[in-house]
């Protein structure tokens, strides 16, 4: 038996205006396995990128249906499992912008992902030079600041890698949300949507009782893809986690939004990220997910009871932008 509820698509009449109106490093120098460096020329950071490879034009935008697509809340809910079926790895460049409290950064990240929780993430500092490490094999976590030469590891969890990088979701979440697909909500007891026709978008509403949470999803009808996503506590309703997905692009087949936005209101941080390149379900080389830090670095084990507990790094500390220049 299923464990949710299904309630129809209502008709968004007094009751829908209401609801409207509320790897292993060879060389730690290189962002990528060379191999994979020179096979992919599409990651650039401006009209000659990297190793000296030329710009390809973006993919083109997701075409819009002629009409938009009539679907069932149970098809609503299908659509979720059927984008992240079909999502396997993406690897690219991505602009990213950090707010946190009332400071901000600015940064370049070289990004690679394989479903369900792997990935590499490389921020680039001085000649376009790896400064900071985070990878994720799906079993530990670790991060690497050439700059302090310290080495961080620990558990692949999401309260590892919010004291690492201040990104308070977990590695599957990561992937998900960066590949333009809800965070994954276990045991949901109650489905519920709503089709605006103005907006020509659906809400999808999902409730879990054994997570506390219930999900709020719009989807474009003229696209079936994600717009937005917010995520609020289901004891007190409050707003924990919105994402924004914007400009999908074909990928082969796989649709990829070029602009997010991932909102912590409580914890009053915020992440923009445009990807200005990318490719998407193509093979990756399995030792990107591991990094073997220089043999003089300082190793500190996130999980070690004996070691002085770790609060939260601040390894963006390079990329501040000073008052006022923005």
């Amino acid at each position: 038996m299923r464990e949710y509820q299904v309630v129809k698509n209502r008709d968004p009449g007094a009751e829908g205006r209401e609801r409207q109106g509320q790897g292993k490093s060879r060389n730690p120098g290189w962002p990528f396995d060379l191999r994979l460096l020179l096979a992919f020329c599409l990651l650039t950071l401006s009209s000659v990128g990297i190793g000296g490879c030329v710009k390809k034009p973006p993919q083109p935008l997701v075409t819009p249906l002629a009409r938009p697509a009539e679907l069932s809340t149970e098809e609503l809910y299908q659509l979720i499992q059927q984008r992240v079926d079909s999502f396997q790895t993406l690897r690219g460049i991505a602009r990213i912008r950090l707010v946190s409290e009332n400071e901000r950064y600015r940064f370049t990240e070289v990004v690679v992902f394989k479903k369900p929780d792997l990935f590499r993430l490389e921020t680039l500092g001085f000649l376009n030079q790896p400064a900071l490490f985070v990878v994720s094999d799906g079993k530990s976590l670790a991060l690497y600041s050439k700059r302090d030469n310290a080495y961080y590891s620990g558990i692949a969890s999401q309260a590892n890698l919010s004291k690492l990088t201040g990104l308070n979701l977990s590695p599957e979440d990561v992937v998900r949300v960066l590949s333009g697909n809800p965070p994954a909500l276990e045991k949901v007891n109650s489905l519920w949507s709503l089709y605006l026709p103005d907006q020509k978008a659906y809400l999808l509403e999902l409730i879990s009782v054994n997570a506390q949470r219930r999900q709020l999803i719009r989807i474009d009808a003229t696209t079936k893809t994600f717009s937005q996503m917010e995520s609020f506590r289901l004891y007190d309703g409050s707003l924990i986690l919105r994402v924004v997905w914007d400009e999908y692009r074909d990928a082969g087949g796989y649709a990829i939004p070029t602009r997010l936005v991932i909102d912590r209101p409580l914890e009053k941080t915020r992440v923009e990220l445009t990807y200005q390149s990318f490719e998407v379900n193509q093979a990756l080389d399995g030792d990107l997910f591991s990094f073997k830090p220089p043999g003089n670095a300082r190793v500190h084990l996130l999980d070690n009871s004996q070691e002085e507990p770790l609060t939260r790094l601040a390894p963006f500390e390079e990329f501040k932008v000073p008052d006022g220049s923005e």
